[in-house]
């Protein structure tokens, strides 16, 4: 499979996350960025942001923030390792 930017899920209906599930797709999301800096030396990433998806509105300008409480959004981010030698 080619590189990947973006995984989207979508069910026929809604579903629950309990904790457990949560908790193993999380860790499913760290093993994913652990690959990645094996292979990205000098690299670093991790899941943050877990969370409803944004769908309005920005903390940089006037009027409240707008969510979709039906679908769960992550975002990774990524950075350089500082404490690579």
């Amino acid at each position: 499979m080619d590189a990947l930017r973006k995984i989207e899920i979508s069910f026929p209906c809604d579903v629950e996350l309990p904790n457990p599930l949560y908790r193993e797709m999380f860790e499913w999301l760290e093993k994913v960025c652990r690959h990645y800096e094996t292979t990205h030396p000098g690299r670093v990433m991790w899941p943050f942001g877990f969370g409803s998806k944004i769908v309005g509105g920005s903390i940089y300008f006037d009027g409240p923030m707008q969510f979709d409480d039906s679908t769960l959004s992550v975002e990774c981010a990524e950075r350089e390792d500082y404490d690579h030698a």
